[in-house]
């Protein structure tokens, strides 16, 4: 099993469109049984897959709490899309499940409450034991908080959860093409080797995402070009900028059901660019290596990559 933390520095730099896109994407089109672990207090990954309230049902919160101790199969949901809205809320029916996907959901305050219970070498890595000691699935995300906090260090811990597995598993990250959110590449970088010499590890860096794209423009262009001469391969395509992100999050449906559902046209031609766009993001890491499973599923599929390349 492959396991991958989603994280960056900077804010609102598509980690959690990201994170669920490629979910989405490997469960159904892959056929990947994956589990997405929502550890940002944020708790937008929840919502984007079915779960915005889930107050009757235990949290990654109620795992990672050793007075609770809950196993990662307690808190564990089927990863959801409404089928329809109704005064706001977003309102499921039987066959609303995602197929494959599951999503360990948050509930934000209790996570930003259990924070200082993580700044200990027990704390942050409790999540890596659990995630040990779960269910076997094919892929594991870990949407991680955004910034370098106690539950980013916990998440960049757990993708070595599987010592076999650790050339496949890592860090991938997401920016915009901007100054400010590729200088946090850097950061992110600087903590994932501090975490490595603290805790004799090898966790790299597996891949960069860069999000929301415009058509135009210079100053992106350049910055793209300068990521790509920086860390070459490890940089997918791009993801282009489109208003139908938002408002699929607004309406509860992860993006790529969204491109097949979406009942004005605009819309859904935009979130079928965005989605096409993850599509291609995914063939790049698998060609890279990443989501081994994936290939060994259908061996032809890795030789159709590079074929492409």
């Amino acid at each position: 099993m492959s396991i991958y933390a989603i994280a960056n520095y900077a804010g609102s730099a598509g980690k959690t469109t990201t994170a669920t896109s490629l979910a989405v994407l490997l469960a159904a089109e892959y056929g990947l049984r994956v589990r997405l672990y929502d550890l940002d207090s944020q708790a937008n990954a929840s919502t984007w897959l079915g779960w915005s309230d889930p107050e009757d049902y235990p949290t990654i919160s109620d795992v990672l709490n050793p007075a609770i101790d809950a196993h990662i199969a307690d808190a564990e949901r089927p990863a959801r899309a409404p089928w329809d809205i109704d005064d706001n809320r977003p309102v499921y029916e039987d066959d609303s499940v995602i197929e494959n996907l599951t999503i360990v959901p948050a509930r934000g305050y209790a996570l930003d409450e259990l924070m200082p219970r993580l700044h200990t070498p027990t704390g942050v890595g409790r999540l890596r034991k659990k995630i040990r000691e779960a269910p076997a699935v094919d892929v594991t995300i870990l949407d991680a908080a955004g910034s370098g906090t106690a539950l980013t260090l916990a998440s960049i811990l757990a993708t070595s959860a599987f010592p076999d597995q650790l050339e496949s598993s890592g860090v991938i990250t997401c920016t915009l093409a901007q100054p400010k959110e590729v200088e946090g590449i850097a950061k992110l970088e600087n903590e994932i080797s501090g975490i490595n010499d603290a805790y004799d590890l090898s966790v790299g860096l597996r891949g960069i995402v860069v999000c929301s794209v415009p058509s135009k423009g210079k100053v992106y262009a350049n910055n793209r070009d300068d990521l790509d001469s920086r860390y070459g391969d490890l940089v997918s395509p791009s993801v282009r900028h489109r208003t139908t992100v938002p408002e699929a999050y607004g309406l509860f449906t992860p993006l790529p059901i969204y491109a097949e559902r979406a009942s004005n046209r605009h819309s859904r031609a935009g979130a079928q660019d965005v989605t096409d766009d993850y599509r291609k993001v995914l063939e790049h890491f698998i060609g890279n290596g990443l989501f081994p499973e994936a290939a060994r599923k259908d061996p032809a599929l890795i030789r159709a990559i590079g074929a492409a390349r």
